[in-house]
């Protein structure tokens, strides 16, 4: 209920300042964080469709590069949640037909890191190894690349450890 008001009172300004420049009624970002923060809740609690359908209410409205990002994040985060093939597959290519120049380096870091997340769950470890990397050339102060990047390195050791063992007891 709180949500729908706040969108209600975003309405009510939008249109009370109509005779103002659209860029700057962007600047007034209350309705898109307001349907990025539902969706965020929605998408931890696992109630994919909320948030989906909370994201869609943005398609109408115009909101500036940070806004644009956490609503692709958000978007990007509920196919890689899913247990269904298609549905990750599906979130990999919203990753790859992104056009990043809109995007500072750390929001570039961190689509490069979904990627690789992407490509390590649907079972491509050398093209998450490499988009890792990527991901950490753009940002190299980018902590979670770092995080994620050490886990995929802590796995991939760990498989290489069970099959010398495997080898080794053969």
């Amino acid at each position: 209920d709180l949500l729908l008001w706040r969108s209600y009172m975003f309405s009510a300004i939008t249109t009370n300042f109509q005779w103002s420049d659209a860029s700057s009624l962007a600047t007034l970002h209350d309705r898109p964080w307001t349907a990025i923060r539902l969706a965020r809740i929605a998408r931890k609690h696992g109630l994919k469709q909320v948030a989906l359908l909370s994201l869609n209410m943005l398609t109408d409205c115009v909101m500036d590069v940070s806004d644009a990002f956490a609503k692709l994040r958000e978007q990007i985060l509920i196919y890689r949640d899913s247990d269904s093939y298609p549905e990750r597959r599906g979130g990999l290519n919203l990753v790859n037909t992104t056009d990043l120049s809109f995007f500072d380096s750390g929001e570039k870091s961190e689509l490069l890191r979904l990627k690789a997340a992407f490509l390590n769950s649907l079972g491509g470890r050398a093209k998450a190894n490499q988009a890792y990397c990527q991901s950490l050339q753009i940002c190299p102060s980018y902590a979670k690349s770092w995080l994620s990047w050490g886990e995929l390195c802590s796995s991939l050791a760990g498989l290489a450890e069970k099959q010398g063992n495997l080898a080794s007891s053969d």
